[in-house]
């Protein structure tokens, strides 16, 4: 839950102490093309940190063959979100942008299945049971998060001038970032349920 709450508290931070970027335009990830870019990096960091430490906390209880799948895809996730920090979007791209950007798309589209069949994996553990309706709140939210962001892209994509442009200059960062914050949603329900079960 703290590797959660640092990386949300970076991410807010940034937005006064690099102003430069826009938020409507840019994509989280820019920050760490700026001046402390080193910020974005620890926030992609702890929000990895933050994967593992929520599937360890919960590990005994994601024994279902949905909740394993859930499981390596988790794992999976938090190795490309330690990617993201690791590698930077650089502009134009190179080697380490493009691998930036896989580790992107892993995280993208492939948190909501994780979170939907960890979930769905966890309430048939007792201690899980009565948290159900948690989690299923929680599981839709992230994927609200995800349709939003894409959508956003899809359409305004689409509607972009000129049609040829490799980078329109989409408005799609709050989406954006309304997304991970989703994201980051659940990983708090899950781990609140850890630590406070019945609240």
């Amino acid at each position: 839950m703290g590797a959660v709450v640092s990386f949300v508290t970076l991410l807010a931070a940034l937005h006064f102490i690099e102003p430069e970027f826009d938020p409507s335009r840019r994509l989280i990830s820019e920050y760490e093309l700026g001046r402390y870019g080193w910020v974005m990096t620890t926030a992609f960091l702890s929000l990895g940190v933050g994967v593992l430490a929520t599937l360890l906390s919960t590990w005994d209880a994601s024994a279902i063959g949905r909740s394993r799948i859930g499981r390596s895809l988790f794992l999976i996730i938090s190795a490309a979100l330690f990617g993201g920090g690791i590698f930077y979007p650089y502009m134009p791209p190179n080697f380490e942008s493009y691998i930036h950007g896989i580790c992107g798309v892993i995280v993208i589209v492939t948190f909501p299945v994780a979170a939907a069949l960890y979930s769905s994996g966890l309430v048939h553990s007792p201690v899980w049971i009565p948290l159900r309706a948690r989690l299923r709140w929680a599981t839709v939210a992230v994927w609200l998060g995800l349709l939003v962001f894409a959508g956003s892209t899809i359409v305004l994509g689409s509607l972009s001038q000129p049609a040829d442009r490799v980078y329109p200059d989409l408005v799609i960062g709050w989406q954006n970032r309304f997304m991970i914050l989703t994201y980051a949603l659940w990983l708090t329900v899950v781990a609140w349920s850890v630590v406070f079960p019945r609240n």
